[in-house]
């Protein structure tokens, strides 16, 4: 406050404005009112102390400058600025002599108290009923303030601050709750505020709903500090029918720099298992951001010593990774890796997501871009936790080179020649693959010299693009595959078994295949306008295709005989290559295909603009097929049919179907070279179909009462990252319904597929959300895995009910806390695991 007034007035006299006064100190010191404007530069005398920020001081009703006492009184709505620095009351007098401001509220004609103080400094703000301060000491006295720090609300009878800026108070009380009659609060008897640092407090007693609780304290400690802060977490406690009482979740959270931090949670349990993990994210603002998590957990189940205790050691990795593509958009970095043992979701998996899931997918990704070609350096990995199935390609390098067109000339002149659309490509992948189980990957029982297979890959495509017509487009290509292996195979057939074994031949082996293709496209156009009705016009486009693929098997192929039955088989040297193997004879397809898109145009009132709305009735009905010139039977392939509608704007229906024109036998089941056609009224024989529809319905959106810009970039990636933690009562209720019907006949034995599932949640009041994930199997004719939340809004607190109703997976959990993540450990938790409820 010291610098609000350091100008010294020259001449004794009483200078007073009136009527929205209002006055500017700088260099000079100017003074405005409605009616006359007073430069007085001229008549002041400059401090020494003089500040260089412009200071703004304004009152509603009057400012009263006595210039021998050096006294300044503001009346009405008074205001003081300088920088960050606001002061509101509704007066403020300031004694230049004895370095003391004070302010204080005012009475109104109906005898009311308002206008009183409010101090702020820019995230800092206090109010108060009275304040004493003294610019040169740094000391002052409030009466009935309170304090607002972050999500932090001080009050106190009678406060002292010191020179270093801590204060003193007394009956007082600490609270996150923004009421001015709080729904929480410490009662403290005295407390002193450390700036940026902590709060400590006397004898402290939590009061709900102002009935004082049995939770007390003799002395407490409330974080004070912005940004990150090291700390305890407090445990939850309880106890698990099979593995005793336990504490869980608690640990120590460090916060390295604003970059990176890590935090540390651990269980235990007093029957002898535990848990360990481990949560860092780091992040370089317009460079890269990401997060890494390790959990390790050893479980105990039974009693040592009986048969059926088992002990499970398990481990879970979770690492992602992004840059920002402004970074450098030459290079990108890119991690999303997802391993860890088969059980761990088992007894581990906290969310529906974790422990519905089987496969899990990892991939580390560096790209480099040139002016005509880019290169990628991955390492991949997939896991399915059922067959403990494990794969890993690592390293792999792919290096492509753009399409360029060798014949294209560098100065054209008159129209293009056919040969100049003539296009180029160079695809490059050499790779590393190791296919084993994730038991014996994790015990190091794995022979990498032989089970790792190695291989490079070329693909040079060559195609075009021809105008035929004005009509039609055809599209000529030629692909040239060829692979180098390691490993090939060959088959032999043993005397002693009596029957036919594979070897490995571990030597260099070429594998090549060339495909010509051409294809002939055209589009067709249909249009009916109706003169009356509701509908307007239909749209119908027609996109048939031909095209021949031909193959010579440059690769060929070897033989085989078996010595018992004397029949000889033909197979190809690489039988199971990474690359896949090639085609062993030669093929000549005929390909034909065929997509249709009907879309109709109906009067729609709520179309102000045209009066018209489009519905897609197919979007999109297809059929293909091939036909193979050069086979002796089976010439025709399955016929593939897909289907993709939108008939109204919240319902999907995708289908596809795959139907055999060959009959079978009637002993075997077996594919014979007869059609079915021949034989009865079908043209084929419907082996699979897969329908699903889905129905996604919500009401209108309400209006936010919160402005969402309020929250920054960190906060709203913590709730991209953790949405189920996160409440959006923005919509009042939302609906997606999905139907999956499977239907499988690959000879005379059928199996169909029924199963229904949905989600959604419903707002019941302004602060209820209840909200359910379930499904139903209509073959089995019961529940699938159905989970349930409740969230109560309670303005500073929340509840939250999490529970599996049924099933295997029984199990809840409730939460009890304070919203505020300065007191997160103030919470009653109550949870049951779903192997304590067996």
């Amino acid at each position: 406050m010291l610098l609000l007034f350091t100008h010294l007035l020259a001449k004794p006299a009483v200078v007073v404005y009136t009527k929205h006064a209002s006055a500017y100190t700088n260099d000079s010191v100017r003074v405005d009112s409605i009616k006359n404007q007073t430069k007085l530069s001229d008549t002041l005398k400059i401090s020494k102390n003089a500040i260089d920020e412009k200071v703004k001081y304004q009152a509603l009703d009057s400012i009263i400058f006595v210039v021998d006492s050096q006294l300044v009184f503001l009346y009405g709505k008074a205001e003081v600025y300088y920088g960050e620095v606001n002061l509101k009351a509704g007066e403020i007098a300031i004694d230049q002599q004895k370095n003391k401001v004070e302010a204080k509220g005012v009475t109104d004609s109906t005898g009311k108290k308002v206008d009183n103080p409010d101090f702020s400094d820019g995230a800092q703000n206090f109010k108060a009923k009275h304040i004493i301060y003294n610019t040169k000491t740094k000391k002052g006295k409030i009466k009935e303030v309170t304090t607002v720090d972050g999500e932090s609300y001080l009050r106190g009878e009678s406060v002292k601050k010191d020179s270093n800026n801590v204060s003193y108070m007394q009956h007082g009380s600490y609270t996150t709750c923004n009421l001015e009659h709080p729904h929480y609060y410490f009662a403290l008897s005295k407390l002193k505020v450390i700036p940026d640092d902590k709060i400590v407090t006397g004898p402290a007693n939590l009061v709900v709903a102002d009935v004082p609780t049995p939770l007390a304290l003799p002395f407490g400690f409330f974080p004070n500090r912005k940004g990150q802060a090291n700390g305890i977490l407090l445990p939850t406690y309880g106890q698990a029918n099979n593995y005793g009482f336990f504490l869980k979740d608690g640990g120590y959270y460090l916060g390295i720099n604003e970059h990176f931090d890590v935090m540390i949670r651990g269980d235990i349990y007093t029957r002898g298992s535990w848990a360990l993990r481990t949560q860092s994210q780091y992040a370089q603002k317009y460079r890269y951001n990401g997060n890494f998590n390790l959990s390790y957990a050893v479980f105990k189940l039974g009693e040592q010593g009986f048969p059926n205790f088992q002990k499970r050691r398990d481990f879970f990795v979770r690492w992602n990774h992004a840059q920002d593509p402004k970074a450098n958009p030459g290079s990108r970095f890119s991690a999303d890796v997802n391993f860890g043992t088969s059980s761990f979701n088992q007894l581990n998996a906290t969310n529906a997501n974790d422990i519905l899931s089987n496969t899990f997918q990892s991939s580390i990704q560096y790209n480099k871009t040139f002016a005509k070609s880019n290169l990628t350096l991955s390492a991949r990995q997939s896991q399915n936790t059922n067959t403990r199935k494990f794969d890993i390609s690592a390293p792999e390098l792919t290096y492509a080179v753009n399409r360029f067109y060798p014949f294209k000339r560098k100065n054209p002149v008159g129209a293009a020649r056919w040969y100049e659309d003539i296009g180029l490509t160079y695809t490059n992948s050499t790779r590393a693959q190791l296919s084993t189980i994730d038991s014996l990957l994790y015990k190091g029982d794995v022979d990498w010299r032989r089970q790792v297979s190695k291989g490079t890959n070329h693909i040079i495509p060559i195609t075009s693009a021809i105008k035929l017509f004005k009509y039609f487009t055809l599209s000529p290509t030629a692909t040239y595959t060829e692979s180098w292996y390691l490993q090939s195979v060959r088959k032999s057939f043993d005397s002693e078994s009596n029957a036919i074994v594979t070897d490995t031949i571990n030597k260099f082996a070429r594998a090549r295949d060339l495909t010509m293709n051409a294809s002939l496209r055209t589009i067709v156009y249909g249009m009916y306008q109706f003169k009356s009705g509701p509908v307007k016009a239909l749209r119908h486009v027609i996109t048939p295709n031909v095209g021949f693929t031909y193959n010579p098997g440059i690769s060929g192929f070897s033989t085989v005989k078996n010595e018992v039955t004397g029949n000889t088989t033909n197979y190809s040297r690489f039988e199971g290559a990474m690359f896949g193997a090639p085609t062993i004879v030669k093929t000549g397809f005929v390909n034909m295909g065929l997509v249709n898109n009907l879309e109709m145009k109906v009067r729609s009132s709520s179309d102000t603009i045209s009066g018209f709305k489009k519905i897609k009735i197919f979007e999109n009905l297809s059929i293909d097929s091939r036909y193979d010139v050069l086979a002796d039977s089976f010439q025709l392939s399955p016929f593939t049919m897909n289907l993709r509608t939108m008939p109204f704007e919240n319902i999907n229906i995708n289908m596809n179907a795959v139907a055999d024109p060959y009959a079978l036998s009637d002993v075997s089941g077996r594919r014979v070279n007869d059609f079915v056609a021949n034989n009865g009224s079908q043209l084929a024989r419907l082996t699979s179909m897969n329908i699903a529809v889905g129905v996604n319905l919500q009401s209108k959106q309400a209006k936010p009462k919160t402005d969402s810009k309020t929250g920054n970039k960190e906060e709203l990636d913590e709730i991209n990252r953790n949405r189920y933690q996160y409440v959006d009562f923005n919509i009042p209720w939302t609906l997606n319904v999905s139907y999956n019907f499977i239907y499988n006949k690959p000879a005379f034995t059928e199996n169909i597929q029924q199963t229904l599932s949905f989600n959604g949640d419903i707002n019941v009041t302004e602060n209820w959300k209840v909200g359910m994930n379930s499904g139903f199997d209509l073959k089995q004719m019961k529940f699938t895995y159905t989970s349930m939340n409740i969230y109560r809004n309670l303005h500073c607190w929340e509840i939250r009910l999490n529970m599996v109703p049924f099933g295997f997976r029984k199990s809840y959990s409730l939460d009890i806390n304070v919203k505020s993540s300065i007191l997160q450990d103030l919470k009653l938790s109550r949870k049951r695991d779903w192997f304590d409820l067996q």
